[in-house]
């Protein structure tokens, strides 16, 4: 029985000894915090689908806009080099 209770001993220095009657045991918080990660990590897997995706859209936004801006800018230098032609 000495043996017993000097590893209920040691079990209690490593984990720590129950606070009260109520106390949950260290198996079910550690279930609890992998349950914890398991929906951390989802979260997280989703988010970054998310951004990704948003950022995807970004690119392709932005990529249509430069697009636009260099038309733009060529319209305005064939129409400066009439008007330059014309003022020769």
């Amino acid at each position: 029985m000495d043996e017993l209770k000097r590893r209920v001993s040691g079990l209690e220095d490593f984990v720590g000894a129950p606070t009260t009657d109520n106390a949950v045991s260290l198996s079910i918080k550690n279930e609890q915090q992998n349950e914890q990660i398991a929906t951390l990590k989802s979260a997280h897997r989703d988010w970054v689908k998310e951004f990704d995706a948003r950022m995807r859209s970004l690119i392709e936004h932005f990529s249509e806009f430069v697009n636009t801006v260099k038309e733009n800018f060529r319209g305005i230098d064939m129409e400066i080099s009439v008007l330059k032609r014309a003022l020769e």
